[in-house]
């Protein structure tokens, strides 16, 4: 019990002492009244200043719409469009005086430019006419048909030798080929055998030059002027027989004297 009662009267004091801490906190704090004041006075403040900014606004846009209105009455309206019409009007007739001074500017420039130009012409055209009527004689086909006669006149001849070159050339080239075909005969072995020599081939067709390859028997192919005979190898093949031996050629040099 004793125990309980000291704890009792702890937590009292605890108790007591935060109440004490409470009310010093409390005691520093500013009131509820104090912390909107200042925000009060500052709303008051930008009312009383509203109310006078919003008549004096009005005042302005009164006395702005009042002059607006003053400047488009309809007597001011009639007075701008008849000034308008009237500068029109005067650059209108401005603009006809200074085209119809054009106009005459350029007619004083090219009526005179027009007389000379329709004169020219007409100097021109007779210029013309005059070296047309100069040039017309000789115009005439007269002598055309001279020069054309002439030159008909030297061209006969030259057309009629014409006419008798391609016989000319012709006769020319036979001539030629029958000389050619006569060299040819000339130069030919068939000459040579018409004078009683032959040409002798072996079975290959070679020509045979020399009697020292043969052998008896070999098939041989004579060829004369007036036609071939074929033939045989017959006997001993033929010796081939050495050169005789000079005098002069013992070794010894012959005597220059």
């Amino acid at each position: 019990d004793d125990q309980g009662s000291r704890q009792r009267q702890a937590a009292r004091r605890s108790l007591a002492s935060l109440k004490d801490r409470l009310r010093a906190v409390s005691a520093g704090l500013p009131r509820p009244a104090d912390l909107i004041a200042t925000q009060r006075q500052t709303l008051d403040m930008a009312g009383t200043r509203l109310a006078g900014g919003l008549r004096h606004f009005v005042q302005d846009r009164r006395l702005a719409f009042s002059r607006l209105a003053g400047a488009i009455h309809p007597r001011l309206v009639r007075q701008r469009h008849a000034e308008l019409a009237s500068r029109i009007d005067n650059l209108d007739h401005r603009a006809l005086a200074g085209l119809h001074k054009t106009t005459e500017r350029a007619r004083l420039t090219f009526d005179p430019r027009a007389i000379r130009l329709a004169g020219a012409v007409g100097q021109a055209l007779e210029r013309k006419r005059t070296q047309f009527v100069r040039v017309a004689p000789r115009l005439s086909p007269q002598p055309l048909r001279a020069e054309l006669r002439q030159l008909q006149g030297q061209l006969a001849p030259v057309a009629q030798r014409l006419t008798l070159v391609p016989d000319r050339i012709t006769a020319e080239r036979r001539q030629s080929l029958a000389q050619l075909t006569k060299l040819l005969e000339t130069l030919s072995y068939r000459s040579v055998l018409a004078r009683g020599y032959a040409l002798v081939q072996d079975e290959a067709g070679d020509v045979v030059s020399s009697a020292v390859g043969l052998k008896p028997g070999d098939a041989l192919k004579l060829t004369f002027a007036d036609g071939e005979v074929g033939a045989n190898v017959a006997g001993a093949p033929p010796q081939k027989r050495k050169a005789p031996r000079s005098p002069s050629d013992d070794g010894s040099q012959e005597s220059l004297f």
